[in-house]
């Protein structure tokens, strides 16, 4: 009866082994499913850290572009105002410069009408003392003219 038990132990230890070997291969099979999932999941989660690192990356590149772009127009707002200011400048200084030609032109006005205005006297003064001296020679012929004419008028009468 060894035997028989034997067989039927025999028969309980061979199922045993073989729900044991299910057991351990649905065991290493969950373990596989599970490192393939946990694999999965790792190559996922590097898949989503690389697309966040080059989104980053972008976001950084971008926001250096900016800087770049605001440090250059504010160099350009800056040199802007200075060419204002320079043009400024320059139109100050022309506007002070015409203002002292006008002011030359008008002193070289004023020295050509006062010397017109010398002349012109001088000239009228010229004028009337020719007419004078020509007046007091007249008076002179005249009076001449009767010294002679009492003189003949003696000479007659005597």
């Amino acid at each position: 009866m060894n035997k028989n038990k034997e067989k039927p132990t025999t028969n309980i230890q061979q199922q045993n082994k073989k729900s044991t070997a299910k057991i351990k291969t649905n065991n290493i099979k969950n373990e596989r499913s599970e490192i393939e999932r946990i694999t999965h999941e790792q190559k996922i989660a590097r898949q989503k850290a690389e697309e966040q690192r080059k989104q980053a990356e972008a976001i950084a590149t971008a926001q250096v572009k900016q800087e770049q772009q605001r440090r250059l127009a504010e160099e350009q707002h800056k040199k802007m105002l200075h060419l204002l200011r320079v043009n400024i400048n320059k139109a100050k200084l022309l506007a002070q410069q015409q203002e002292i030609v006008r002011q030359q032109v008008e002193e070289a006005r004023q020295q050509a009408l006062a010397e017109q205005r010398k002349n012109k006297m001088q000239l009228a003064l010229s004028i009337e003392r020719v007419a004078l001296e020509q007046q007091l020679a007249h008076k002179k012929q005249k009076k001449i003219a009767r010294q002679r004419a009492v003189k003949n008028n003696k000479n007659k009468q005597n």
